[in-house]
């Protein structure tokens, strides 16, 4: 992914996700609730007016997760999760004498989403999923020495996305594509060294995300579900990536 901060950051990144949950099926619908666990890790290379700075970062956490869907296919859903983080870099931080200094800083985070949506269902296993989904993240600040002190500020983000889904749902291997606008309301970092403000950087913006996708459902012969898919950004936030998921039912 890049990221334009009025400089820009590119970063590659890779994270994992174990989970264990229920399905209930109720007189009002269906009611889907889990723990999970997660874990991240990635480099970023910052490009500014004093060079490129490289660094690396990690997480690991876990949060719970549910999701209501009604006899109408409208559905909620909602997730909370923290954990901790680790950022460290070698050449980040440049002196007027051009020396590069590093850091390694530790800080907790944590974050929510809440979501609505609608499936709308046609002939021929056809559907159409057009949903709304806010997320919120927090990372707490950080203090560390590298010649002079350094402050930093809590970074927070809050993301606001809007699309649809389109695919199918009646065969052994189903497809799906979608696109979603995004806004990023905050994304801002500021800190300041010796009580002096840092120049703030900022990935508040829009993007565009679009998707595709093949996905097998569980069934009574098959307890193994799972989804593979594709994605890309364009806009503030520029890049692509992939998913892997898969699931047993029992």
């Amino acid at each position: 992914s890049r990221y334009e901060t009025g400089s820009h950051v590119n970063t590659r990144t890779w994270n994992a996700a174990v989970a264990i949950g229920r399905r209930n099926e109720t007189k009002k619908g269906t009611v889907e609730y889990g723990i999970f666990g997660e874990y991240g890790k990635g480099n970023y290379t910052l490009h500014s007016d004093v060079g490129r700075s490289d660094g690396d970062a990690h997480y690991a956490g876990g949060g719970l997760m549910a999701k209501f869907t009604n006899k109408h296919d409208v559905y909620t859903e909602a997730s909370f999760r923290l954990g901790r983080m680790s950022d460290s870099a070698d050449d980040l931080l440049r002196d007027g004498a051009g020396n590069a200094y590093g850091y390694d800083i530790h800080a907790n985070y944590f974050g929510a989403h809440i979501g609505v949506g609608k499936v709308f269902k046609y002939d021929k296993g056809k559907s159409l999923d057009v949903y709304g989904k806010y997320f919120y993240t927090k990372r707490d600040g950080a203090e560390f020495d590298a010649v002079q002190h350094y402050n930093l500020d809590s970074v927070k983000s809050s993301l606001l996305r809007i699309g649809a889904r389109y695919g199918t749902s009646n065969k052994l291997w189903n497809w799906y594509g979608g696109l979603a606008y995004e806004y990023e309301f905050d994304g801002e970092a500021e800190g300041t060294v010796n009580n002096t403000a840092i120049r703030s950087a900022s990935v508040k913006g829009s993007s565009v995300r679009g998707e595709l996708g093949l996905r097998m459902e569980a069934s009574k012969s098959n307890p193994w579900q799972t989804d593979i898919s594709i994605y890309g950004y364009g806009g503030k936030h520029r890049g692509f990536g992939g998913n892997v998921s898969v699931a047993y039912m029992f």
